[in-house]
């Protein structure tokens, strides 16, 4: 079985995520003995894989995967889009296309992005940072409600 861990990135909450054959994995629980064990993020099939700390090498693969491969593109839509809402989330400064730029001149395989997914992670990153921001008072009722 050839093995080929294409990309290691982190989700919006910060939890560790590895792509394996076309497969995306996210970290499930690490064993004492140090390694990591990733589980598939289809949570319909019980597909696990063991992969050393450094997350270089696949020691074992648990399971068989019985829908299909992601796509290459969809895996880089994702990645960009976990990390565009954290920087959102932490940055809340930095306009959204100006952030956008800066991950999209960092990124390897933004050849693969179109601009409809640009503007899908524009509408995306300004939901996040509006979820961190106080709801807008409708009365002043409200509004007086929220002062005290």
């Amino acid at each position: 079985m050839d093995v080929n861990i294409s990309d290691v990135f982190e989700t919006r909450r910060e939890k560790k995520c590895v792509a394996i054959n076309s497969y995306k994995f996210s970290e499930f629980r690490e064993n004492k003995d140090t390694t990591k064990i990733f589980r598939c993020t289809n949570r319909k099939y019980t597909v696990t894989a063991k992969l050393t700390t450094n997350l270089k090498t696949v020691i074992s693969i648990n399971g068989e995967h019985s829908h299909d491969e992601l796509v290459e593109e969809t895996i880089t839509k994702q990645t960009v889009m976990s990390l565009l809402k954290r920087k959102a989330t932490t940055d809340l400064n930095m306009k959204p296309n100006k952030l956008i730029r800066q991950e999209l001149r960092h990124c390897p395989k933004s050849e693969h992005l179109s601009h409809s997914d640009v503007r899908l992670f524009r509408k995306s990153m300004y939901e996040a940072k509006r979820k961190i921001f106080p709801k807008i008072p409708k009365s002043l009722l409200e509004a007086k409600a929220m002062m005290f």
